[in-house]
């Protein structure tokens, strides 16, 4: 009787080691092998549920403000369309609203994790910050969309102190052709982030340099999207 009961004991050890290590496995390599400080700077923020509204400019590479919206979640709809840059066609604004509705209004820069493609490495280190860089990916873009992302390097820099994300950048490595007969030469994503009220970074400033061609032309574009007057609702 007494061998039998160690028997169980030790085959129910064994089948617990054998869960745990199935567990092991089956977790995302982040949550083995990440900095601590990178994952809790691309991790959610519990608690951190606050509301708030906000202004968007775009600004092109003139310096020219192209478009400018209004966020509040209070209101429906959620977005509003301060100005479009001397644009006076209905449509060309109902689709830039419909876009911006399908985007949800997200300017945080947390909450990342999901978005991060295998191993994440440093690449510099000061007192203050450290900067890592890593294949990103985005399970929610079409097959296009992601395949072009993976093609990009990330970066993202951490203040120590905050354990926050201060400034990320996504740059194509290679040209990338999404279809045949147009290719994307070059193409860099610069963000700056600050921290809101409830110090949640968000933001602050978005720079979008892209170097494309179709159909024989051949077109350079700089986009910059600044969040102002962040209140909170």
């Amino acid at each position: 009787m007494h061998r039998e009961r160690i028997r169980h004991r030790s085959k129910s050890w064994i089948f617990g080691a054998l869960v745990l290590s199935i567990i092991a496995l089956a977790l995302p390599s982040h949550a083995r092998d990440w900095p601590d400080l990178f994952a809790k700077a691309v991790a959610a923020k519990p608690g951190q549920t606050e509301v708030f509204s906000y202004e968007t400019a775009n600004i092109d590479g003139e310096g020219k403000e192209s478009f400018r919206y209004r966020f509040d979640p209070d209101k429906t709809p959620r977005f509003e369309v301060l100005s479009a840059g001397g644009e006076v066609d209905e449509k060309r604004r109902e689709e830039r609203l419909k876009q911006l509705e399908e985007e949800g209004g997200d300017i945080w820069c947390d909450d990342m994790a999901d978005r991060v493609k295998g191993d994440v490495r440093t690449i510099s280190e000061t007192p203050d910050a450290v900067t890592f860089a890593f294949t990103p990916t985005d399970p929610e873009a079409d097959d296009t969309e992601r395949k072009m992302i993976e093609r990009t390097e990330a970066t993202i820099t951490v203040d120590r102190a905050t354990q926050t994300i201060t400034d990320f950048s996504y740059t194509l490595l290679k040209p990338f052709k999404p279809v045949i007969v147009a290719k994307v030469h070059s193409f860099e994503l610069k963000a700056n982030c600050e921290p809101a009220p409830n110090g949640r970074p968000y933001f602050r400033t978005l720079t979008i340099d892209v170097d494309v061609s179709a159909l024989g032309k051949r077109q350079q574009q700089t986009n910059v999207q600044k969040t102002e007057i962040l209140a909170e609702n």
